[in-house]
């Protein structure tokens, strides 16, 4: 009897000591597109649907964001150290689709190539700033206009990321300038717009 017992307490203490060691199997979670109540079109690798980009933005998940290099304020232009609200629109009918924000005195513009599949701007993320008037590729103009004159930045880098409800610009640090007469005229301008096409 004592030795049965004693097998039987080897036999539990070696059942244990295996089911120890042994390696737990992971969990598989199940995130189906179903499951997540996201449209299966949120992972077809096509533009579609309401999408900003694809498969992302709209119905889907955001789009990633770039990293902005200043905090700017939603639809405030900062103009020489001055802040100015502004009142933004989006155009996105044409070859030239823009983002335009409105405030006393000072009309920002940014101006995109031309839309992508008549929806997107493309991709976010960082795009630079090309003095030429129809830009290409991931190239942006951008335009202050203060008191009829027109500057232009001929250098810089705006920021495009879009939310749940459309587009954000970014501007940090932009210098524009124009010749008037026989003086030159400069702004240094940060910014954000935000709106939906």
């Amino acid at each position: 009897m004592k030795n049965q017992l004693l097998i039987y307490g080897w036999f539990a203490l070696m059942i244990f000591a295996f089911s120890s060691c042994r390696k737990e199997e992971p969990r598989i979670i199940n995130s189906s597109l179903t499951e997540l109540n996201i449209p299966a079109s949120c992972a077809n690798g096509v533009l579609d649907l309401n999408e900003w980009y694809v498969d992302c933005g709209g119905v889907c998940p955001a789009c990633d964001a770039p990293q902005v290099p200043c905090e700017n304020v939603a639809n405030t232009l900062l103009v020489n150290g001055q802040s100015l609200n502004m009142t933004v629109s989006c155009n996105a009918s044409g070859s030239t689709p823009n983002i335009t924000g409105v405030a006393t005195g000072n009309t920002l513009t940014v101006t995109f190539p031309a839309l992508l599949n008549n929806q997107t701007l493309g991709a976010p993320g960082t795009r630079t700033i090309s003095p030429n008037t129809t830009p290409s590729g991931l190239e942006v103009r951008v335009t202050l206009t203060v008191q009829g004159n027109q500057l232009v930045a001929g250098s810089g880098s705006v920021y495009l990321s879009y939310s749940a409800d459309g587009v954000v610009v970014d501007l940090c640090d932009v210098t524009a300038s124009a010749n008037v007469g026989f003086s030159t005229i400069e702004r240094t301008f940060s910014g954000q717009m935000n709106c939906t096409f």
